[in-house]
C-alpha cells in the first residue's frame, strides 16, 4: 500500500476486525475535514489510525490545533515502547532518636 511519511503503509484492517465489509480497504470513516485510514508503523508493527486532512487552509488550521491538543495528553515512550518509569519517590525522613533523659 501506499507509505505516509516515510513510516505508515496504508493496509486494509485485518480480517475479523469490527466493520470489516466484504471488501477490504484502508478507510475507518470519512468526516467534513477528510478521512480515517487504517495503516501499520513500519518502526512498531502496530496497527494505526490516520487522519487524511482535506487540502484546504482552514483544515490545516484546525488539523494543526487538534494536533497541539493531542500532543499535551501524550506521555513521549521510551526505547523499545514502554512509558516512562515513574518519577523516583523522596527521600525517607531519618529515623527519630530516643531521647535518654
Amino acid at each position: 500500500g501506499d507509505v505516509l511519511n516515510g513510516r505508515y503503509t496504508l493496509a486494509a484492517r485485518p480480517a475479523g476486525t469490527v466493520g470489516v465489509s466484504s471488501q477490504p480497504t484502508p478507510v475507518l470513516g470519512k468526516g467534513s475535514f477528510g478521512q480515517v485510514v487504517y495503516g501499520v508503523d513500519r518502526v512498531t508493527g502496530l496497527g494505526v489510525a490516520v487522519k487524511i486532512i482535506k487540502n484546504h487552509k482552514h483544515f490545516h488550521h484546525q488539523a494543526k490545533t487538534e494536533t497541539a491538543l493531542l500532543k499535551s495528553f501524550l506521555q513521549v515512550p521510551v526505547e523499545g515502547g514502554r512509558p516512562p518509569p515513574p518519577p523516583p519517590s523522596p527521600p525517607s525522613p531519618p529515623p527519630r532518636r530516643r531521647s535518654t533523659s
